[in-house]
């Protein structure tokens, strides 16, 4: 993990830990693997043959069978290739790919559209439908790219906006199933490699790229979860 990104998911997951409420609420920890995905200036829209693995850690703060807070890391491989689909032109001249490693810490908001909580309790469901959204930030190195020279691309520290829907089961009282697809507003033009401004040494159509537009990343992925519930001492 990069040290960067380091000195933001420490803390964050303390302060979680610290707003753990007083009385009878739940909290979880969970894994989960995946898949990443990429559009941008190579691909308009995400390739799920160039899919690359991923894996994310998270901790859950459920303030009600409603209202969730989760702070997760997440470390995968991204991946991308000229198509030269819809923009042929630009395509065939600058045949651009990269691969590209990709850390991510991320602190979200989770709306559950049924009351999830323990079955057997009345208007309680065992399981329900999400969306989610919040903040992340991300850095990413690249492997290897044919658009750019690895100067310009490596080691950025980045903010993103994730924004997805996701289901969640309750397998047992206290076991979780998820499945979550989430889309990464990115503010950066440079993860797949591309620039709007060339290099002095190379060939300007190696960088052609639209400089009013960002990149995007996708998360795809299942995980299991673990809850754990405060027992309260009688008065």
């Amino acid at each position: 993990m990069n040290k960067k990104i380091g000195r933001f998911a420490f803390p964050i997951f303390f302060v979680f830990w610290g707003l753990l409420p007083a009385k009878g609420q739940k909290h979880e920890i969970g894994l989960g693997i995946g898949g990443l995905n990429y559009s941008g200036d190579l691909a308009s829209f995400p390739n799920f043959g160039m899919s690359r693995p991923a894996i994310n850690g998270f901790y859950r703060l459920n303030f009600s069978p409603v209202v969730s807070m989760r702070s997760s890391l997440l470390f995968g491989q991204l991946a991308g290739k000229e198509s030269g689909k819809g923009n042929a032109a630009v395509g065939n001249a600058r045949q651009g790919a990269f691969e590209a490693s990709l850390n991510q810490l991320a602190l979200t908001f989770e709306y559950n559209f049924f009351n999830y909580k323990s079955a057997g309790k009345r208007g309680n469901s065992r399981i329900s439908p999400y969306f989610t959204t919040g903040l992340s930030v991300f850095n990413f190195e690249h492997h290897s790219l044919t658009t750019t020279d690895k100067v310009d691309a490596r080691y950025a520290l980045q903010f993103a906006i994730p924004v997805g829907l996701g289901l969640k089961y309750r397998i047992k009282n206290r076991v979780n199933f998820n499945a979550e697809f989430i889309a990464n507003k990115t503010f950066t033009d440079y993860l797949d490699g591309t620039s709007s401004s060339p290099s002095k040494t190379a060939t300007s159509v190696k960088y052609i790229s639209n400089p009013l537009t960002s990149d995007w990343f996708y998360y795809l992925g299942v995980s299991l979860s673990y809850t754990f519930y405060k027992i309260n001492c009688p008065d």
